[in-house]
């Protein structure tokens, strides 16, 4: 999957975001203002590949009901409550498209509805629709077996039947990843994760909603040090982890939150070491770049140990971090975004994020040349400017701010407002000086 085999998206007229295009390679970075339309696109990039997921759930619900599938119809009515629940109901659809195209021709467009632009309708394209009526073929055959034969020989067979249909439909989505999404605001959420919980879905964004679920699936991992959760991954799987970039991650993380984080008793704390003594802080009591950042780096450190592909996006990763630690964390998105034809979207508004990527960038076109790179950069963190979109976005439209010549993001647009201030200052200089 990876680069080869490139998916697109298109954005029309949709929120703040007047037309866009772009191929989604395996990284993207968006950096514009408040509200200029970063979150709508990787919003839209990831609504578009979690379609499997609720493709596979209907299926499942299928045939869990031994009801058969009919048609298209109850999947776009999945689609377009999904839609809702992403973004909300608009007064007028009139003019937008947002449009994703997996590949060899497979596609779904949103639009607005033909008989009233209040509604939005999802158009899947004929390939993409005869892909599906196959797979739906097989579940139906399967549900039609499934009351027809011994019920205990049916269950223990209903799940190799499951992963089957799973592997068929990443192969309709061309995606066989993970997806992750870490929304702006995860302090409060990784914070008080257990309150929210227990509040009513409907009350709670929706993103916010799934980090609180991740949370808590990944908090009971937690109650071991990072060395004991990889001796346990080698001993469950077999497998052998790689402890070169384990270390460089535990090395990231250590210096970012100034510790090791641990959960004891259902209490997530940071454990930081004083010579012979340990200090244990509550992670609610501690800084907030620790609460910004625990999760982000806890869940990208269990990514390299399960070494599962992902599609993850991470909103201003930069939140209340010093810039040292921007950079920091930038290796360490970047250090996933490396292995297993990972993809990473970022939503910044930091020239620290970007100044720090484009250092990666800068590493993997002089290290190729010269070997003396990895003293100062590991190798594991070279980006290579073939993988990486970078847009500023901007008045509804996006910029590409990566010279492909130089292969790296344009100076100017890394601290555009340093020359502004500087513009400022010497403006300020000479009427004290007339």
């Amino acid at each position: 999957m990876g680069v080869i085999n490139l998916h697109k998206i298109q954005i029309k007229n949709f929120g703040p975001i007047k037309d866009f295009k772009a191929d989604i390679k395996d990284c993207f970075v968006f950096i514009g203002p408040q509200g200029s339309g970063k979150s709508t696109i990787s919003k839209a990039i990831y609504f578009f590949k979690s379609l499997k997921n609720d493709m596979l759930k209907y299926f499942i619900e299928s045939i869990e009901k031994e009801e058969k599938i009919t048609g298209i119809e109850p999947y776009e009515k999945i689609i377009i409550n999904k839609f809702i629940e992403y973004w909300g109901a608009y007064d007028s659809y009139k003019g937008v498209t947002l449009k994703y195209e997996y590949k060899n021709n497979c596609f779904i467009t949103i639009k607005a509805d033909k008989d009233s632009d209040k509604y939005i309708t999802p158009l899947i394209n004929v390939e993409f629709l005869k892909k599906y009526e196959k797979i739906t073929n097989i579940v139906n055959n399967y549900i039609i077996k499934e009351k027809n034969s011994d019920a205990l020989v049916v269950e223990s067979q209903k799940g190799v039947f499951i992963e089957n249909i799973k592997s068929k439909i990443e192969m309709l989505f061309d995606d066989d990843s993970e997806l992750l999404f870490i929304p702006a605001g995860r302090s409060l959420a990784a914070t008080i994760s257990e309150q929210l919980s227990e509040l009513k879905s409907k009350n709670i964004d929706i993103f916010i909603k799934e980090f609180i679920d991740k949370i808590t699936e990944y908090k009971k991992t937690f109650t071991v040090s990072i060395d004991e959760i990889v001796i346990k991954k080698e001993k469950t799987t077999g497998t052998i982890v790689n402890k070169e970039l384990i270390n460089l991650a535990k090395n990231i993380m250590t210096n970012i939150i100034k510790g090791e984080f641990r959960v004891e008793n259902n209490e997530e704390k940071i454990i930081i070491q004083n010579g012979k003594d340990k200090k244990k802080i509550k992670l609610n009591y501690s800084s907030s770049g620790q609460q910004e950042s625990i999760w982000i780096l806890n869940i990208l450190t269990l990514l390299l140990i399960e070494n599962r592909r992902t599609f993850i996006v991470i909103e201003e990763p930069e939140a209340h971090l010093h810039p040292e630690a921007q950079k920091q964390i930038v290796e360490m998105i970047f250090l996933i975004a490396n292995i297993n034809n990972n993809q990473v979207i970022i939503t910044t508004h930091s020239p620290y994020i970007l100044a720090s990527i484009n250092n990666l960038m800068y590493a993997h076109k002089v290290g190729e040349k010269d070997k003396r790179v990895e003293e100062i950069i590991d190798r594991n963190l070279w980006l290579n400017h073939m993988k990486m979109e970078t847009y500023f976005i901007e008045s509804g439209k996006a910029e590409d701010i990566i010279d492909r010549e130089y292969q790296m993001i344009r100076n100017e647009k890394i601290d555009s407002v340093s020359s502004i201030i500087n513009e400022e200052y010497d403006f300020l200089y000479n009427l004290e000086e007339e």
